[in-house]
């Protein structure tokens, strides 16, 4: 009777401990424009500049409400890039932060009434960059709940730092493409 009763116990402690491991959230960076997340792209030539990167979060949420708030510091070598610009998306129309100063991007926005579940876009920053350089989405730190859900769940802490590297493009693929080219100009020339 006593096995018993412990591990109806233990049954009930790991089902109440538990239920709060389905809210969860994935915050990644898009630099690709399709709404996937991304750990690299390459570095566009300096004609095609400025280009955008999106942050996005995806919420799984287990009756929190969906996310109804968040923030963050998007950071990045301000010797590498510059951010041009920065847009929150519609969806987080109370708008705290969208501050941009050298190698940092303050974000902080949220929405009235009930939070948003699934896969949402947060914000847009674009960017001129001279050399490669990282992106990462950091904490506040102490004292500020970044991704805060409708009841008041705090999501901070169940996801990393997201981060995306902007690289060059490799020399032998600009060397492939500018071969191509050549080649297309010369058979266009020579059907002419």
């Amino acid at each position: 009777m006593r096995i018993q009763v412990l591990k109806l116990i233990t049954l009930l402690f790991v089902f109440a401990f538990s239920s709060h491991a389905f809210a969860t959230i994935t915050v990644f960076w898009d630099g690709t424009g399709d709404g996937i997340a991304d750990t690299s792209i390459p570095l566009p030539p300096p004609g095609d500049q400025p280009f955008t990167i999106d942050l996005y979060a995806d919420i799984s949420d287990d009756g929190h409400g969906g996310l109804l708030s968040w923030g963050g510091l998007a950071q990045f070598s301000a010797s590498a890039a510059t951010a041009t610009n920065s847009t929150i998306d519609p969806n987080w129309f109370v708008v705290g932060k969208n501050d941009i100063s050298p190698g940092v991007v303050d974000l902080v926005a949220g929405r009235i009434g009930s939070g948003l579940s699934g896969q949402q876009l947060l914000a847009k920053i674009q960017f001129t960059a001279t050399s490669p350089f990282v992106l990462s989405l950091v904490d506040h730190g102490p004292g500020f709940d970044d991704f805060v859900a409708e009841d008041g769940f705090v999501y901070d802490g169940s996801f990393g730092e997201p981060t995306i590297q902007v690289v060059p493009i490799p020399g032998a693929v600009l060397f492939m493409l500018t071969g191509l080219a050549g080649l297309i100009g010369f058979n266009r020339r020579k059907s002419s």
